[in-house]
């Protein structure tokens, strides 16, 4: 079982639980990577004109900031941020406003690149022209770079990394339920592309690996976690 449908499963079990699930895709986009049961309510928000355009997920769409559109009184059952966080300026500040709106016994679910990974801290000091590059030369992303196509220009602020996470959920009293840092399927692309690029690319990653006593993952480039508000 890959990562995501090992997501997936865990996931499944909980929506059991909820008699009717009102679903918050913050930073929605085009695309859900959580597959919802036919009762869900699902709501999008995104900053992106064109990725709420190409979205046939949800039933409302919202376009506005993660970090401050006012929703009122609502909340929901299950919030979602997938590859959201490493885009936004203030990543703390969408997290505390989002963790608001979590109704009790609901579910938080991030997904994000782990910053203090090899391929975290090349996308984060690296220009976004080369993002649009390695998109389009790679991964064969003809539209890459163009409005509402990924990459989206990042920020990968050091506050996401997964320990920083933990402990911010913990402090807002959330329980860590699920966590789980695995490889991008981004990597074996490279390597299918071309195995002189993805061996210099292991190579750096073991370099700085190294150098920083293990502070800097060399294999696991991106995790899943889930907090849950109690009941």
């Amino acid at each position: 079982m890959n990562c995501r449908e090992d997501l997936q499963s865990c996931l499944d079990r909980w929506f059991e639980t909820f008699e009717r699930m009102t679903v918050l895709e913050a930073g929605g986009g085009a695309d859900s990577f959580v597959k919802w049961p036919g009762t869900a309510s699902l709501t999008a928000i995104d900053i992106s004109q064109e990725q709420l355009d190409k979205n046939a997920y949800a039933g409302e769409k919202i376009l506005g900031d993660v970090e401050c559109y006012d929703f009122g009184d609502r909340r929901f059952n299950v919030i979602v941020c997938w590859d959201v966080l490493e885009h936004l300026d203030d990543p703390r500040k969408a997290l505390d406003h989002l963790v608001d709106l979590l109704g009790a016994g609901g579910l938080f679910v991030i997904c994000s690149p782990i910053v203090n990974s090899a391929k975290g801290l090349v996308t984060k000091f690296s220009p976004h022209w080369f993002h649009i590059f390695v998109y389009r030369y790679f991964f064969n992303a003809k539209n890459a770079g163009r409005p509402g196509f990924a990459p989206f220009p990042t920020t990968h602020r050091f506050f996401i990394s997964p320990k920083n996470l933990m402990a911010f959920g913990q402090s807002k009293g959330l329980q860590v339920v699920y966590s789980r840092e695995y490889e991008s399927s981004h990597i074996s692309e490279i390597k299918n592309r071309s195995l002189l690029c993805y061996c210099i690319y292991r190579a750096l990653a073991a370099f700085l690996n190294a150098i920083s006593l293990g502070w800097v993952k060399s294999k696991s480039t991106d995790f899943h976690l889930v907090f849950q508000r109690s009941s």
